[in-house]
């Protein structure tokens, strides 16, 4: 087993999946499966943001970020492409979901 940068790019992307859905991407992963975001959290998650994270947990090397740098700039630009991006926010997306989930309890 040889291991790439982009692995622990994946990795961060589960790791984010996992926090904001509360489920992992893949029941079982297997090169060339597509990550199914649960139905309930779509609406709140925006068309660039979802394909970010798709591109974060994608299971072919060639689709992920190839580096962090790329994987930034991909965030920036999602961000760029929001009608309220969460720079100009004072709590951004994965914060609020958070603080909803951990004040829910």
């Amino acid at each position: 087993m040889q291991f790439a940068p982009d692995g622990d790019l994946f990795a961060l992307g589960v790791t984010l999946w996992e926090w904001l859905f509360g489920a992992k991407p893949y029941a079982s992963p297997a090169i060339g499966d597509s990550p199914i975001a649960p139905q309930d959290a779509v609406p709140a998650i925006s068309t660039p943001w979802l394909h970010w994270l798709k591109r974060a947990v994608a299971t072919r090397s060639a689709e992920r970020f190839s580096s962090a740098r790329e994987m930034l700039q991909a965030f920036q630009d999602a961000d760029a492409a929001e009608e309220r991006p969460l720079s100009s926010r004072r709590r951004s997306l994965v914060t609020e979901r958070y603080w909803r989930r951990s004040h829910l309890c």
